[in-house]
């Protein structure tokens, strides 16, 4: 597994080093994501997974969220932790809120 160290090197190589203002970091257990994924799925009538993310382990998935947390945790600043285990709708009004507040600290504001 990767250091949160190694993750920075990392997404500075993919990127060339640029980086967004603000995150959003959508936040759910792995287990909660890969079952909405799975009626995600049903719902639309599919019967094969989305792709090679849904064939990974589960310990896989875990990894990759812990990584995300940790890239959230080094740069508290950038990101904005959403806790996405909610309801559709409060999930938008926290990233609402997240992008507010990312805005009021820069002196604007939602219009």
């Amino acid at each position: 597994m990767h250091s949160a160290r190694s993750n920075s090197s990392l997404n500075t190589a993919a990127t060339g080093g640029l980086e967004p203002d603000l995150t959003l970091l959508l936040d759910l257990p792995v287990r909660c994501g890969l079952e909405r994924a799975g009626e995600r799925n049903r719902s639309a009538g599919m019967v094969i997974a989305e792709g090679r993310f849904d064939s990974e382990s589960l310990d896989f998935h875990e990894r990759v969220r812990r990584g995300y947390r940790a890239l959230a945790d080094e740069e508290p600043e950038r990101f904005a932790i959403i806790d996405a285990s909610q309801p559709p709708e409060d999930v938008v009004l926290q990233c609402r809120s997240a992008i507010e507040a990312y805005l009021r600290k820069r002196g604007r504001g939602l219009d």
